[in-house]
C-alpha cells in the first residue's frame, strides 16, 4: 500500500515534515484499516498481507485557505473544515474486486484525503486531546469514507463511531 503525504507549498515551501503529524502512526493506522475493513481479520499475517495489497491513498496537509476553497468549489460549504474525503469506490466490495482484477498490479487509487493541520490542533485544544490523536483521527475518520461508510443517517453514524473507536483502541490512542 502506498500512502503518499503531500505538504502544501502555500504552507510548507520545500519542507516536507510538520511536528504535528506522525507519518508512521498514519500509516499503521491505513494499513490496520485495510486489514480490518478489507480483508476481515486484523493478525500479524494478514497486516502484512494489507501493506502489500496494490493500493494508494492521496494525503494532502492544506492551509486554512486551500481547504476553505475546496470545500466550496466540491461541497458548496464556504468554509474551513478539518478534513475532506474523496473517494474513488462506493464499496468495499467495489474494492475487493477491483483488487482481485489487478492482474497488471498496478496501484489502485482508494481516493484523496485533505487535512488542515490548524484546524485539526484548534480542534485538539478544543476536545481537550492531543494534535497527534485528533489527526489520527481525522485520518481513520476520512479512510473509512473511502471505504464506503458515511455519516448522513443516524445508523450509519452510530456504525462509523463504533469502527473509528474500534481503530483509535486497537492504535492504542485513546482521548
Amino acid at each position: 500500500m502506498i500512502l503518499d503525504i503531500n505538504y502544501s507549498d502555500t504552507v510548507y515551501g520545500d519542507t516536507c515534515t510538520d511536528e504535528r503529524i506522525d507519518e508512521e502512526l498514519i500509516r499503521e493506522a491505513a494499513v490496520y484499516l485495510i486489514s480490518s475493513e478489507l480483508l476481515g481479520e486484523v493478525s500479524d499475517e494478514v497486516l502484512d498481507r494489507a501493506a502489500k495489497l496494490p493500493l494508494y491513498v492521496g494525503v494532502s496537509l492544506v492551509s486554512e485557505g486551500e481547504i476553505k476553497e475546496i470545500n466550496r468549489d466540491f461541497r458548496g460549504i464556504d468554509k474551513v473544515t478539518d478534513v475532506l474525503s474523496f473517494p474513488q469506490f462506493e464499496s468495499t466490495d467495489e474494492i475487493l474486486a477491483e483488487i482481485e482484477g489487478d492482474e497488471a498490479l498496478v496501484d489502485i487509487p482508494l481516493g484523496d484525503v485533505v487535512i488542515c493541520l490548524d484546524q485539526a490542533e484548534r480542534q485538539s485544544k478544543e476536545y481537550g486531546t492531543s494534535i497527534r490523536r485528533e489527526v489520527t483521527y481525522l485520518f481513520v475518520h476520512s479512510i473509512l469514507h473511502l471505504l464506503g461508510y458515511d455519516h448522513m443517517e443516524e445508523e450509519d453514524k452510530s456504525l462509523m463511531r463504533a469502527h473509528e473507536e474500534k481503530i483509535m483502541t486497537a492504535l492504542d490512542i485513546l482521548r
